[in-house]
């Protein structure tokens, strides 16, 4: 009597198993990221967005504190100031959750003008080294205890280099509005 080999049943090795779910893996990974990523343009869209809903804010606690308050530019981002009305000085505010100093994220930039000119705005605000430096910094737009808002500007983000089609609008009655130059 002689004995047959059993055939072998042919399946999958490990390592065809594991490339498999490395490709499946990287796969994933390469959507995942284009989906979590937006564009350049939404970036600008939701920090305009953002520049709106905390300068409407901080108007409404001018107005209920009767206090004022202001909001001083860089190139790199933006911080809230108030008005020491003892000392009479503009100070940063630091301890505040909601109106603290903001970063754009890179590459982005801000460029403010007022009354269509533009505005030199520094790479980041320098720190007042005594009083009379202190009292010489100014914020950019000013945002009265009264209501009204001073001067009317145009805030736009962008990146160097590109032109942005979206802007941040204030006027004197403190009215914000995010304007779309394709929208004209």
């Amino acid at each position: 009597m002689q004995l047959k080999p059993l055939a072998r049943s042919r399946g999958f090795t490990l390592i065809e198993l594991l490339v498999v779910v490395v490709i499946i893996s990287i796969s994933f990974g390469v959507m995942l990221m284009t989906i979590s990523f937006g564009s350049v343009e939404d970036d600008i869209k939701e920090e305009l967005q953002r520049l709106k809903q905390l300068a409407g804010f901080a108007h409404r606690q001018a107005i209920i504190e009767a206090q004022e308050y202001g909001i001083y530019f860089t190139s790199q981002g933006y911080e809230f100031m108030t008005l020491d009305p003892l000392k009479g000085l503009w100070l940063p505010i630091e301890k505040d959750k909601l109106l603290r100093p903001r970063l754009l994220p890179s590459p982005l930039q801000l460029e403010l003008f007022v009354e269509d000119n533009e505005v030199s705005l520094d790479e980041e605000r320098q720190a007042p080294k005594d009083d009379e430096t202190a009292a010489q910094l100014l914020p950019h737009v000013f945002l009265f205890s009264s209501g009204e808002a001073y001067p009317d500007f145009t805030l736009q983000i962008r990146v160097p280099g590109e032109t942005t089609k979206y802007s941040l609008q204030g006027n004197q009655l403190g009215e914000l509005t995010i304007h779309n130059e394709e929208d004209e």
